[in-house]
């Protein structure tokens, strides 16, 4: 039996066989939040919701979000990289290519950051993992 009141269901991702991982909207006492939840698969084929999982509401989210934004180019590196040898090598170009940016404006493009501005996931590009962002076109 659900603990908590479904909202909205934002997608899933196939984590393996028996596994899905469930992005979801939900209320509970009267208090919103994101759960992100693995949903194991029993034997009469039926998904059930495990401890394994994080509840974020929305001062913890944008905490969240700011630093996978933060981190986005390590993180991509770190999930395509094939050996630690690559890991290295590509850190470094990577940490280098961030230390050249105009570390002001990275300042204020996260700072006007919010779930409003940003739509935000990750793609298959040529083969590697990819974290992206981009704005979304408010109509005023």
């Amino acid at each position: 039996m659900e603990k908590c009141i479904i909202i909205d269901n934002f997608g899933e991702v196939q984590k393996n066989s028996k596994e899905r991982i469930l992005v979801r909207l939900c209320e509970f006492n009267g208090y919103r939040y994101l759960d992100i939840r693995i949903f194991s698969q029993f034997e009469n084929g039926k998904y059930y919701a495990s401890s394994k999982g994080v509840t974020l509401n929305s001062r913890n989210f944008f905490s969240f979000f700011n630093i996978l934004l933060k981190n986005q180019e390590i993180i991509s590196v770190a999930l395509n990289a094939k050996t630690p040898a690559e890991f290295e090598k590509e850190l470094a170009k990577t940490k280098k290519s961030i230390r050249q940016t105009d570390t002001r404006k990275m300042k204020r493009e996260r700072m006007e950051a919010d779930s409003k501005q940003l739509e935000f996931g990750f793609e298959l590009k040529g083969g590697k993992n990819v974290f992206w962002t981009k704005k979304k076109h408010c109509k005023a």
